[in-house]
């Protein structure tokens, strides 16, 4: 019987690393879904696509963009946060207490304007990324 025993515990260990395993690739900071949905605090927002240069007043509308946003920590050069946003520009992404740049790149703007945001301890900050199809 021994031996039986043995292979039920290496089966629950396997299923124990396993499950730990699947919870450090959820809360990797590639701007998960699932990492954004567990963190404390971040950013969260919608990409947006100038339909008309920036000089004309009237007539003009945004609408939203999938983009690939970045988070770069105040004063650092390498993102510390990824996510893609949704077809209609819609992102939520995890972030640490702090300073930060986000960064948009779109397939369907010549240029996003970067935004500056401070995200405090345990609230979700709103962001609105202005992309154009000209010049950013």
């Amino acid at each position: 019987m021994a031996p039986i025993i043995h292979l039920e515990r290496q089966a629950s260990l396997l299923a124990v690393v396993t499950a730990v395993g699947l919870a450090f690739a959820a809360c990797s900071s590639d701007g998960s879904a699932t990492a954004a949905a567990i963190a404390p605090s971040g950013v969260h927002g919608q990409v947006h696509l100038q339909s008309c240069p920036i000089s004309s007043s009237s007539g003009c509308g945004e609408r939203g963009i999938a983009a690939r946003i970045e988070a770069v920590r105040h004063g650092a050069s390498n993102p510390v946060g990824r996510v893609q946003a949704t077809s209609d520009g819609h992102f939520r992404l995890g972030l640490a207490p702090g300073r930060y740049l986000l960064k948009a790149i779109s397939s369907h703007a010549a240029g996003c304007h970067p935004a500056e945001v401070t995200v405090p301890r345990r609230k979700w900050i709103s962001v609105t990324i202005i992309c154009s199809r000209g010049i950013a």
